[in-house]
């Protein structure tokens, strides 16, 4: 039972960083890509689970703590996808449109109300583990650093997985699919392995949920649940494209021929009709200020029609254009637009696919920019404060929202 049983906590602990790693994704773009709002979602998930831990310590030990670990794990994985809609349904629940932020206490309570049900059964899993392995080990004082050890195992090795493969390669409803699977089939195998009545009753249910999870996607259900929450979350609009990528979740809309792209749920940029008076109103103030510019930098959020202004100038000889997300500009490039073709295609830009801080801070000494653009918004997220930090910004460096 005891190589069920570390399956089980190998799986235990996968499965937990997957499901708050997408659920934070997820929480990124109900609270408009406000960076900053992780913290509070953590904080959260760690008050839930550590009342879920507190919980589970008074589970008897023996074989009903095993029962209890394998209906916690069954459990969590059914409750998964059901957090995952709750997130996006959220605002619709909440009667606000899709663009409206929250402020700090609407995050805090919105992320202890999504975050309850999973961390509280995720907390409460470890500490019936501790019990479940002292009815195997019998009590010696190391079961909770075994089963921690166990669990961290699997989180490293979730974390990696989430981070590197399924969020850039599958959506979140068949992340959520496959880790229901995955959690059904370790529970199956120690519950065969408990050799009782309730064991062989948990372990046909882990087999139905597990062959269940199975059906489901293979018959494509789950990418059914992903634009129905999809419709859900943008409702009101017409979706066209929803993605992510490893830095950011990428939707577009359209409406009347206009195509809006969002950036965790903020507008990016708008074509094949762009926003002319904003696009203006950052090129040609620091532009017209210089007179005669010839190097010029921008920093995110070029494309679409900033740096199409930079380009009639007949002043300007190079336009170093850098975007930290190549997948933005990729699926920019996919919809209609003259505009942002030529300004891509414009053999005076040079496209950089790195960080703005990175760029600046790695820049050649010899190489002198008259202006510096920066397409970040005011520092209201994690990305803007480190783009404008004194020690990075470049001297003389225009700000488009100033």
């Amino acid at each position: 039972m005891i190589a069920s049983l570390i399956s089980l906590l190998l799986v235990t602990g996968l499965s937990g960083i997957v499901a708050q790693t997408v659920l934070i994704r997820e929480c990124l773009i109900l609270y408009g890509g406000n960076e900053l709002s992780i913290g509070v979602t953590i904080g959260a998930w760690v008050i839930w689970e550590a009342l879920g831990a507190f919980i589970g310590a008074r589970w008897p030990r023996g074989g009903g703590a095993a029962h209890a670990f394998i209906a916690a794990g069954l459990t969590f994985g059914i409750v998964f996808p059901a957090s995952i809609y709750a997130v996006r349904a959220f605002k619709v629940l909440a009667g606000l449109p899709p663009e409206i932020s929250l402020g700090i206490t609407s995050i805090f309570g919105a992320s202890m109300v999504i975050f309850l049900p999973l961390s509280l059964l995720h907390g409460f899993a470890f500490t019936a583990a501790c019990r479940a392995y002292e009815g195997v080990k019998g009590p010696g004082g190391k079961a909770a650093g075994r089963v921690y050890f166990y669990e961290m195992v699997g989180t490293i090795a979730g974390g990696v997985l989430v981070s590197y493969v399924l969020v850039t390669w599958v959506h979140s409803f068949r992340i959520a699919g496959l880790i229901l699977a995955l959690m059904a089939l370790a529970c199956l195998a120690m519950a065969v392995s408990a050799a009782t009545r309730a064991g062989k009753l948990l372990a046909a249910l882990s087999l139905a949920i597990a062959l269940g999870s199975a059906v489901f996607m293979a018959a494509g259900l789950d990418g059914r649940l992903q634009w129905r929450s999809i419709a859900a979350q943008w409702h009101g609009r017409e979706v066209v494209s929803y993605e992510n990528s490893l830095y950011q979740n990428i939707a577009v809309t359209r409406a009347t021929g206009q195509y809006t792209f969002f950036t965790d749920g903020l507008p990016a940029a708008t074509i094949p009709v762009p926003d002319i008076a904003r696009a203006e109103e950052i090129v040609h103030i620091p532009l017209l200020t210089h007179g005669t510019p010839r190097n010029v930098l921008v920093l995110h959020g070029g494309a679409g029609g900033v740096i199409g202004e930079v380009l009639k100038y007949p002043t300007v000889r190079r336009v170093d254009y850098v975007e930290i997300d190549p997948a933005y500009l990729g699926t920019l490039v996919r919809y209609p637009s003259a505009l942002v073709r030529s300004e891509l295609g414009d053999p005076r830009v040079m496209l950089h696919y790195t960080d703005g801080r990175r760029f600046v801070k790695a820049a050649s000494p010899d190489r002198r920019y008259d202006v510096v653009l920066l397409g970040v918004a005011s520092p209201r997220d994690a990305s803007g404060e480190q783009v404008l930090h004194p020690g990075v910004l470049p001297r003389g460096a225009a700000h488009p929202h100033r």
